[in-house]
């Protein structure tokens, strides 16, 4: 016999009855001092019980500072005195919804060029700026507002403010420097146009918005950004940086009568336009009554040899001020708008037809979309789409449970504390209260909004936009636009066969 292996064993068996014994001398102890109720202690995981928070989070977030300028610029402060860092952010109404429709590219080609040269500072010159100080600036175009950022020391913001508001205001657009720009605009632009999710997501805009629209015109093409001129990129920057359209955004280590009054000498030198400001163009969208009636035709778009289709469903939505945010904010949820979600749940886990089905809306100044989407394997693209609309018929029908719709909301509310981690993010929801013109206690009573959902309200916003009757009060069968990204000839039969039969409801 191995001594030394029995000898090993034996105290490893030792040990082990050591351990318990010691293990029920404590579990004795505890039971026999009085007044101590016999619980498992705060560590052990209880089954069946959800693993979160139940006593309610409140979220106080502490308002803005507001300022504005003489020539119109609104302007938000956010004091944080913790690290001896500044963002100033500039974001004039110049996004892509202002483009005429044969100049479309010209807001981000703008945007783009922002940095690449000033009246006063070369491009060479401001890079030398930012390695000096150890700044970041930044430019970008979305749908509606351009914005320039810069972020920086505290102690360094005198000598770098005069740079960010020639930035803003008085590029030169060199030739050479524009080039490379629209080199790299148009590579982009090819990528996008072989992207079968760009694809997608550029007809479903079309069906629902018109591609003749801002909102609905596929993205820009290589082709097009080519096309842009300097003349045209110094014209829309003319047009459309304007300081009364302006928002600033001061967050960090600043004081806010301080930084008002620099900002004030810095930036109130720019001239407000005598022409009026442009507004956003309408949104040609069809009412959802006019859209009521039978089920809209599929739109499936080839891409040859592709192994995988990409489903694409949406349907109007709302505008952010609509009181049904947040009863669509749970639907979502409940719908795509994470892993244990009912898409992701049927799709994924159950089907194992792909790595992920989700949902989202937006909520926009005009209406929005509700939409989900998934890239599945061409052959179960048919059983896919048949699933996709059998879920939009069971969120009318089959409200979440209570317990469920609980954890989504513990979520959401726990996620939205955890965005408000920075002075930027708090900056950054102000200027969203103000931009939607939401009230004074939106963010205070956000986690109540939420907690105020009700299972009945899922179901009955899910009747409204996705029922084909469009009533809150009968469930219907879906009535959604489906697009599909993938080898025509494989996919189409199956995708027509099932968006013409209603699921069971």
């Amino acid at each position: 016999m191995n001594t030394n292996k029995f000898l090993t064993s034996s105290s490893v068996v030792l040990a082990v009855v050591l351990l318990t014994v010691v293990s029920q001398e404590k579990a004795k102890a505890q039971e026999s001092i009085p007044g101590i109720p016999n619980v498992a202690p705060p560590a052990t995981v209880v089954k069946n019980r959800s693993p979160i928070e139940l006593k309610p989070l409140e979220v106080n977030i502490p308002p803005a500072k507001e300022g504005m300028l003489p020539n119109g610029s609104r302007v938000f402060i956010v004091e944080d005195r913790r690290t001896p860092l500044v963002t100033v952010s500039v974001s004039p109404k110049a996004g892509s919804l202002y483009e005429a429709g044969d100049k479309q590219g010209v807001a981000d080609m703008v945007a783009s060029t922002l940095l690449e040269g000033t009246k006063s500072y070369s491009a060479d010159q401001i890079s030398k700026l930012t390695d000096k100080y150890g700044a970041n600036i930044g430019a970008g175009a979305g749908d509606e507002r351009a914005s320039v950022t810069l972020t920086c020391l505290s102690g360094n913001l005198a000598e770098l403010l005069p740079v960010l508001v020639e930035l803003v205001y008085a590029p030169v657009f060199p030739e050479d420097r524009v080039e490379r720009v629209r080199a790299r605009a148009q590579a982009g632009a090819t990528a996008r146009q072989s992207d079968p999710n760009s694809l997608a997501s550029d007809a479903l805009r079309a069906a629902l918005y018109g591609k003749e629209t801002p909102y609905g015109r596929p993205s820009v093409t290589s082709d097009q950004i080519g096309l842009i001129t300097i003349a045209e990129m110094k014209s829309f920057h003319t047009s459309h940086f304007r300081p009364d359209t302006a928002i600033i955004g001061v967050s960090g280590d600043v004081d806010a009568k301080e930084i008002l009054q620099m900002l004030k000498v810095v930036f109130g030198s720019q001239a407000k336009p005598a022409e009026a400001v442009v507004a956003l163009p309408p949104v040609m969208m069809a009412s959802r009554k006019e859209m009521q009636g039978t089920v809209p035709a599929p739109v499936v778009i080839d891409r040859p040899g592709s192994a995988q289709s990409v489903l694409s469903f949406g349907v109007p939505g709302i505008r952010r001020s609509d009181p049904d945010y947040f009863a669509l904010l749970l639907a979502n949820r409940i719908l795509g708008g994470g892993f244990n979600s009912r898409l992701n749940q049927k799709l994924r886990e159950e089907k194992g037809y792909t790595y992920g089905a989700r949902s989202s809306f937006s909520s926009p100044k005009w209406v929005g979309i509700w939409s989900a989407s998934a890239s599945v394997r061409n052959a179960v693209t048919g059983e896919a789409t048949t699933d996709f609309l059998s879920e939009f018929s069971r969120l009318q029908t089959t409200p979440p449970k209570q317990g469920e719709l609980d954890l989504v909301k513990q979520s959401l509310i726990g996620n939205f504390a955890l965005t408000l981690e920075s002075p930027q993010a708090v900056l950054a929801r102000s200027i969203e209260r103000y931009e939607y013109d939401l009230p004074t206690d939106y963010w205070r009573n956000y986690a109540n909004r939420v907690r105020s959902v009700t299972p009945a309200d899922v179901s009955r916003v899910a009747r409204k936009y996705l029922g084909k009757g469009g009533d809150p009060n009968s469930a219907s069968a879906p009535r959604v636009w489906v697009v599909v990204v993938g080898e025509k000839s494989a996919i189409e039969p199956a995708v027509i066969k099932a968006t013409s039969i209603s699921p069971t409801q």
